[in-house]
């Protein structure tokens, strides 16, 4: 009789910690995914006394569109029509553009007329033309003593014949 009383005791006592590991176990599931549904404090923007500048207004400078002939390819003389406006860094840089308009306006007939057609009707054209422009403009810009920020180079219109 002393056996089996040992024997029960046992055994409530391996029920018990059994109850007791499975307990934590789901606790500490749970706790983890509670974890992962709320954000951490390293997520959550810092908010600090100083305050924080809404960007500047974008500055643009829009251009007449230009008709030029593009270089000779094998589908003969073509032509491109492409209306273009520069985003530039500030006011100050579109003042300056303004009055060096002549000397943009040659600088793009230069650039543009040197292209062939095959090259401009990709998207990949399209984005090389705009870089090569911004860097053009820029250098030529410079070589008058104006150095101009020109951001991006957008088209506004942009038709191939």
């Amino acid at each position: 009789m002393a056996k089996s009383r040992w024997l029960i005791r046992g055994l409530i006592l391996i029920v018990v910690l059994a109850l007791a590991s499975t307990a934590i176990a789901v606790y500490l599931l749970l706790q983890e995914r509670a974890d992962a549904t709320q954000p951490h404090a390293s997520d959550s923007p810092v908010i600090t006394d100083k305050a924080i500048a809404p960007p500047a207004d974008p500055v643009y400078l829009s251009l007449q569109p230009i008709t030029v002939n593009l270089a000779d390819d094998a589908d003969g003389p073509r032509m491109l029509y492409a209306g273009i406006t520069l985003e530039l860094a500030s006011e100050a840089d579109r003042e300056a553009l303004q009055q060096q308009l002549p000397q943009v306006q040659d600088c793009l007939l230069k650039l543009l007329s040197g292209h062939k057609a095959g090259d401009l009707v990709t998207p990949q054209g399209k984005q090389q033309l705009a870089d090569d422009i911004a860097k053009r403009l820029c250098s030529d810009l410079a070589e008058n003593s104006y150095e101009a920020k020109i951001i991006k180079v957008l088209f506004t219109q942009f038709i191939v014949q």
